[in-house]
């Protein structure tokens, strides 16, 4: 579908990550959806005619800063930033 439309450029793939709370740990219980930052990734990295990958880091994780360093440093320009899908 993405291929046979007539628009121009890439669309976003977005991961998402899982719910965390304030003490950083994980809330499965309120993990709707979850979409890994690799698979969104490798997805756009096979697909790259069509695809620009979007990460997810939640801010509570503790692990944030180093997950959002590692990503930067493997070029990722696109971070999903929308708490209110966190709340």
């Amino acid at each position: 579908m993405a291929r046979g439309n007539n628009r121009h450029g890439k669309y976003r793939i977005l991961a998402f990550d899982k719910h965390y709370n304030a003490d950083g740990t994980v809330d499965l219980r309120k993990t709707n959806m979850y979409i890994p930052n690799r698979y969104a990734v490798e997805l756009a990295q096979r697909y790259s005619d069509i695809f620009l990958p979007v990460i997810s880091v939640h801010p509570y994780r503790t692990d944030a800063i180093q997950e959002l360093d590692k990503w930067g440093k493997a070029g990722m320009k696109y971070v999903s930033g929308c708490p209110t899908l966190w709340a």
